[in-house]
């Protein structure tokens, strides 16, 4: 029997550690700044909507409504695909791992 069940942590060779990857999560956080810029602007887009239709003195007219809530939706759209994006990155950057390497500033609190 040439191995020992019995073998301590310190004997066990564990794996180097890692930390994500920082540009892909920062990359990622940017898409979902710009897609949240893009859903206040859908917010913007709608009060104006709504609140050019509350002030007017006449009946409002649904060709107005439909106009402002349509120049609204535009960047409801463009939200998706930036969202989407952010998304994937800051999940790509917390699974793809980099070692640490001896002069991080990780390493050096420990």
């Amino acid at each position: 029997m040439t191995e020992n069940p019995y073998q301590t942590a310190n004997t066990i060779s564990r794996k180097p550690p890692t930390k994500s990857t920082r540009w892909l999560v920062r990359s990622g956080i940017a898409c979902l700044a710009v897609a949240f810029a893009c859903f206040l602007a859908t917010l913007v887009g709608m009060l104006q909507a709504f609140d050019s239709i509350a002030s007017s003195t006449t009946a409002p007219k649904p060709s107005e409504l439909a106009e402002g809530i349509s120049a609204a939706s535009i960047p409801s759209i463009a939200v998706v695909p930036p969202e989407i994006l952010g998304n994937i990155l800051i999940i790509a950057g917390l699974i793809i791992r980099q070692p640490i390497q001896s002069g991080d500033r990780l390493t050096q609190a420990t």
